[in-house]
Parts: structure tokens; sequence; C-alpha cells
């Protein structure tokens, strides 16, 4: 697999913490992972403009973080 870029979430907190985050990319072959690199699921949606048309190129990755 080419990879193209990786994004790091970091919890500053001194405590546990669960977040649904959103990351816009350009390509729906994105794979997330944990910090013992392990596949954890997420949704991809198409990205769409004001008037509801879907953006080509642009998708929304979205799932759970537990840090």
């Amino acid at each position: 697999m080419r990879l193209y870029g990786t994004i790091v979430f970091f919890n500053s907190l001194a405590q546990h913490r669960t977040e649904v985050v959103y990351v816009r990319v350009g390509s729906i072959n994105v794979q997330v992972t944990d910090a013992a690199d392990v596949a954890v699921p997420c949704q991809i949606n198409p990205v769409l403009d004001r008037s509801s048309v879907v953006v080509d190129g642009k998708f929304q990755v979205s799932g759970f973080l537990y840090f």
C-alpha cells in the first residue's frame, strides 16, 4: 500500500476520552489504525457542496478515537 500521509491524534489530557473525529481526504483508499497499528472501523462519505451535489475527489472519514 502506498502511504501518502499520516495524521496522528494526541490526547494531551491526563484522563482517557472518546471522541468522534472527522477528516477530509482526497481518496477513499484510507485506513484508520490504533496505536498498535490495528485497523479500526471507520466510515467514508462523499463531500457535498451547498447544493447537495457530490464534490469529485473529496471524502470525509469519520470514526471513534479512544485515547
